[in-house]
């Protein structure tokens, strides 16, 4: 008895250590600063963005030869993140994602 009252006790705090150590640290600053620093440091300019309905704006953020890309958030608040950065972003179909193991 003693051992399931401190195993319904421990696991809400297990699992909030566990999604902190996994979670991802976003650098957060105004959008201006982000697009600056994107265009100085990557060559990379604006190339597309969306709504989302909850009013937040993805924007995808390239270089001029298509080697590095960016995506921006940009929330209601005005607050930006990086979100995910890479290189060649590919819009024609050409991309397939990898194919598990068959079976």
């Amino acid at each position: 008895m003693t051992k399931k009252i401190l195993t319904i006790l421990l696991l809400p705090i297990l699992c909030v250590l566990t999604a902190s150590a996994t979670a991802h640290t976003l650098i957060c600053m105004e959008r201006d600063r982000w697009a600056e620093m994107l265009r100085e440091r990557h060559g990379e300019l604006p190339a597309g963005a969306g709504l989302a309905l909850d009013g937040t704006v993805y924007e995808r953020f390239e270089s001029r030869d298509g080697t590095t890309w960016s995506m921006l958030i940009t929330h209601p608040n005005g607050r930006s993140c990086v979100i995910g950065a890479g290189t060649d972003w590919v819009e024609d179909g050409r991309f397939r994602a990898p194919q598990g193991p068959q079976s």
